[in-house]
């Protein structure tokens, strides 16, 4: 068997095989004001039309995407070679990355947005064609011309919202969904009911279909809002839990009613869950609700907020996953905004991307789920109720649930890490944000000490045998990782490079920093826990090791860009190997341990970086990789409001132990207390950089100072 696609990504086939289970999504809440302002149905109504003109536009937003990103890679180097000035890339250069706001205030929908960046990035042509006329630029862009005509059609097909994605033994095989199948699940009580996106128009030839129009959606979020809030107990929300490659088993152990009913649903590429969901939880927890069969790329989970969005990693990196968010949650409000007015302002199309085009001979009243929206009777919905014999066909696989907890951490100002940083640049040491939060997590794997609360919470289990072994493994664990803090896997930031080559990431080990670094960190964080200024002569030569570290992470972000870093090579050989060969590497890469912390590392830590002013993202929660490797998973943003957020996901064996035992309560605290510590140990080291940008005088020499 061919181990991928001729031209497939490399990313969406790694994706394929390692970030298809339910670990490997990851997820985005972004707040809204909700119906207390606007009205439930118009809420509704607005969220299921915003969802509607995402899947009729996606092709042409990837194309933007494309656009943005390749026209900057192919000519700056033949158009700007030996010009002086900014770089290309940055916001300044000629041929920098175009960003336009997602603004409900600025743009009546999305359809209206696709339309503006579309002109900007033709704006952005015409002014490359003024300052470069005699370097070369008409060469280079009919080279980039030429490429996209070639290379964009592919990457649409490939990168679809409009596919599902069917669990198999080696990989989840993405199924197109055609025109006239096309819809979207919104799960309200106890069922869900499916609404087109397509339609077939009357007033054209058979066979054209054109997008459902506001008043129809509104009748279908009247019809949704009459629904009971609860019902009879549905297929247990745990069937996603289940890793993929046991799916297939799974499903066909259920009856056929329900496995058809599962198809069905499988026709709606994105699931709107309008149940209301406590927001206080953590997002690990709020997402473990309806969600189909987890065959869908994208569902939403509305909350009392906003709205989670949950997606999968196979059609999205973390980046592009942020701003499909933002649009939906801000092109929600602008037009819920004007549903009362109803005036239909969708750009209305004949055919959909030629690649998803509907059968020519289909006849206009076989729809098979036609505009209802005035007939309620006739909506479809689907209930899938889970019955005793439904729960004795899972029982064979519930050992193949991955069990996991979560914390969250935020509120932490982002001034008080970038001042001690800009005090630092100006003594020529450049470390950034990133860094400093790698620098803090090793710290923090040496230093951490469990507070009083979780030994006693460990001492107290009811059962004296579990708690011991629980006590045992938690030390254990803990003085393991003081001695050998664990290896940090990071994706890289792939703005500039083509969109389907996302496979960029590089490891961070403690052994990749300077000698004694980590140690003396060590004794700054205590000096500063301790209200002390002065310094021992052990923190000799500190400075020079911080530049150095910040070399360092310099040169390995490089080296993975280039796509030249251990852990980018590795993976793409894995890709690139039969199936047969991918399974025996995964298996001697978790064996090995100096293979398996170069590969995989032994923690992923994932950064969104700074949100920009508009948006209205508040949480972020990063994806596990296939594999027992990565025992923890870090999601690190910084909202508009300049605060850290930091999630924190945990699948060590001592939490499915706890879990198991029906102590996951006691579990979710051990994992707090630990990024509650991380936290601290955060702050301490930037006070501490702060107290070392300071003209220092004599060195002192201080007693009493060991951890």
């Amino acid at each position: 068997m061919a181990a991928m696609r001729k031209n497939e990504p490399l990313f969406q086939a790694f994706a394929k095989k390692a970030l298809r289970d339910d670990t490997a999504r990851f997820s985005v809440e972004c707040a809204y004001p909700g119906p207390a302002l606007y009205g439930e149905t118009s809420l509704l109504a607005g969220c299921i039309f915003t969802v509607a003109q995402l899947l009729h536009h996606y092709a042409d937003l990837l194309a933007c995407e494309w656009d943005n990103r390749m026209y900057a890679r192919d000519l700056a180097s033949s158009v700007l070679s030996g010009q002086s000035g900014a770089s290309p890339h940055g916001p300044d250069g000629p041929i920098g990355r175009i960003t336009i706001e997602p603004s409900a205030d600025m743009f009546a929908d999305l359809a209206a947005y696709v339309r503006a960046y579309e002109r900007a990035l033709e704006e952005r042509r015409q002014r490359c064609a003024q300052l470069f006329a005699r370097s070369g630029y008409d060469a280079a862009l009919q080279a980039h011309i030429r490429r996209r005509e070639k290379a964009l059609p592919a990457y649409q097909r490939q990168m679809s919202l409009l596919q599902s994605l069917r669990p198999g033994r080696h990989g989840d095989v993405p199924v197109p969904i055609s025109v006239d199948k096309l819809n979207i699940a919104v799960w309200k009580g106890n069922r869900y009911v499916l609404i087109p996106v397509y339609v077939p128009d009357q007033g054209r030839a058979t066979g054209s279909y054109r997008m459902i129009s506001k008043e129809e959606i509104r009748g279908y979020a009247e019809y949704i809002g009459e629904l009971p809030d609860e019902g009879p107990v549905s297929l247990n929300p745990s069937l996603p839990r289940i890793l993929r490659r046991y799916q297939h088993d799974v499903r066909k152990r259920y009856s056929p009613e329900v496995l058809d009913k599962l198809e069905v649903l499988a026709s709606a590429p994105v699931v709107i869950n309008w149940n209301i969901h406590d927001a206080s939880r953590n997002l690990s927890s709020i997402r473990q609700t309806q969600r189909g069969g987890n065959d869908q790329p994208l569902t939403l989970i509305r909350t009392e907020r906003g709205m989670v969005f949950d997606f999968s990693h196979i059609l999205f990196d973390g980046l592009w996953a942020s701003r499909v968010a933002h649009y939906i949650a801000n092109f929600t409000i602008s037009i819920t905004k004007g549903l009362d007015e109803l005036e239909d302002t969708v750009v209305a199309s004949a055919k959909a991307p030629s690649f998803l085009d509907a059968p020519a001979d289909r006849q206009e009243d076989s729809h098979p789920l036609a505009v209802l929206a005035a007939r309620p009777d006739r909506v479809q919905t689907v209930q899938l109720e889970r019955d005793a014999d439904n729960k004795e066909r899972e029982a064979p696989h519930t050992d193949k649930l991955v069990h996991e907890v979560s914390a969250e951490l935020g509120g932490i100002a982002l001034k008080s890490i970038t001042t001690p940083l800009q005090l630092m640049n100006q003594q020529g040491i450049k470390i950034t944000i990133n860094d400093l939060l790698l620098l803090a997590r090793l710290l923090h794997a040496k230093t951490y000490r469990p507070s009083m609360d979780v030994e006693q919470a460990l001492a107290c289990l009811s059962d004296p045998k579990e708690a011991r072994s629980a006590a045992r493994l938690w030390r254990q664990r803990m003085e393991k990782e003081r001695q050998c803090p664990p290896a940090l896997l990071i994706p890289v930031d792939v703005t500039e490079r083509d969109p389907k080559e996302r496979l960029y990431m590089t490891s961070i080990r403690p052994d990749d920093l300077p000698q004694g670094l980590l140690e003396q960190l060590a004794q700054l964080i205590h000096l500063r826990s301790a209200r002390l200024n002065s310094f021992p002569t052990i923190m000799t030569g500190i400075n020079e090791r911080l530049a150095e570290a910040g070399l360092i992470f310099r040169k390995k972000f490089h080296l993975a860009l280039q796509g030249k870093s251990f852990s980018t090579k590795a993976s793409r050989l894995f890709v690139a190997s039969p199936y047969p060969m991918r399974d025996a590497g995964d298996w001697v890469t978790e064996q090995v341990k100096g293979l398996q912390t170069r590969v995989k590392g032994d923690e992923l830590f994932s950064s969104l970086g700074q949100m920009p002013p508009w948006s209205t993202a508040i949480r972020f929660m990063s994806a596990r990789s296939k594999g027992k490797t990565q025992q923890r998973v870090w999601g690190i943003m910084t909202d508009n409001r300049q605060r850290l957020m930091i999630t924190l996901r945990d699948f060590h064996p001592l939490t499915v132990m706890l879990i198991r035992n029906g102590q996951g309560n006691l579990a979710a605290s051990i994992l707090q207390d630990y990024l509650n510590s991380f936290g601290d140990t955060l702050l301490l080291l930037a006070q501490g950089l702060a107290s070392l940008s300071e003209p220092l005088g004599k060195p002192q020499l201080i007693v009493n100072t060991k951890l």
